[in-house]
């Protein structure tokens, strides 16, 4: 079981997974009423996955076709993943973890896919974008330039710790769209240029 504190470790552990295999996966969070219990229902998945092998017992289950696992834990998020190959647990629902969306909090929540190029990238889910492209524009309808400075700046952190194509590019829609609705509403909040 690999721990992390916090979400850029995460998801570049999570990137690195699939890219070498670990398609498949099954997502738990850990209700605040049981964050007490937090450590053993991690060293439950950990013995029952066998999480924790060498890299010498994970190629000898691939030589003998058998899946491998990982799992990964961020906060009250659990992430199993698994590898192609015979399981004793294919009874269990797994899904692919593309396009599977990882939820971080109300508001926030990435998404995992291949961009045009094929290569894996994270961008925020549908949900979340909206809320960002809504909370912006609600703010310079009424002209709030605290609550669009705020927005902002929550974009300008999310951008310092999830440096992934998608997302950037996200950003970029949501500053074009940012700008479009000022000059609608004839607002003249500046937009920083530290996103370029």
């Amino acid at each position: 079981m690999k721990q992390y504190s916090n979400i850029r470790g995460f998801l570049i552990s999570l990137i690195r997974y699939v890219g070498n295999g670990y398609k498949e996966c099954q997502i738990t969070y850990i209700p605040k009423s049981k964050e007490d219990k937090k450590r053993s229902i991690l060293k439950k998945i950990e013995k029952k996955y066998n999480t924790n092998l060498t890299q010498g017992q994970r190629q000898y289950r691939r030589v003998k076709g058998l899946c491998n696992y990982a799992a990964l834990n961020f906060n009250n998020i659990i992430i199993l993943l698994r590898t192609p190959g015979k399981s004793e647990y294919n009874s269990e629902k797994w899904e692919n973890i593309i396009n599977k969306e990882i939820q971080f909090n109300n508001l926030l929540s990435y998404k995992l896919y291949k961009d045009e190029r094929g290569k894996l990238t994270i961008r925020l889910s549908k949900d979340s974008l909206r809320a960002f492209n809504y909370y912006i524009e609600a703010s310079i309808k009424s002209k709030n330039i605290k609550n669009f400075n705020q927005a902002i700046t929550t974009l300008y952190k999310l951008h310092k710790v999830v440096r992934y194509r998608g997302f950037m590019l996200q950003i970029k829609q949501i500053l074009k769209r940012a700008n479009e609705l000022q000059k609608k509403h004839g607002t003249n909040f500046k937009t920083p240029t530290f996103f370029s």
